[in-house]
């Protein structure tokens, strides 16, 4: 592999159509490792969907098909919603629960 290989690479995955997956990534590892019990275990559930994802897209490019980002393309920005809103879920629920203990005291 060649530098302007290894570039154009890390233009997808940094700075294009391959950003929102890339968050996604970053987001999930941070998720699993500050969330705890049920909240992990709903983080964790769009994994073993975006494994597919990430298989089938390289798939797909080792086919040299014209589409191949096209399923990680719509995906990665669903999968990085769903993880932010479950943490922000916990994050809420979590500080309503720390204001009503203030309260009741």
């Amino acid at each position: 592999m060649d530098t302007e290989e290894i570039v154009s690479w890390l233009r997808f995955w940094l700075w294009s159509w391959g950003l929102p997956f890339t968050l996604y990534v970053v987001a999930q590892v941070v998720a699993l490792v500050r969330l705890r019990g049920a909240a992990r275990i709903w983080v964790t559930l769009p994994v073993p969907f975006m494994a597919w994802v990430l298989y089938y897209t390289f798939d797909a490019l080792a086919q040299k098909a014209n589409l191949w980002p096209i399923v990680l393309i719509f995906t990665g920005p669903v999968a990085l919603a769903y993880v932010l809103a479950v943490a922000a879920i916990v994050f809420f629920i979590a500080r309503a629960r720390q204001k009503r203990g203030k309260v009741s005291v």
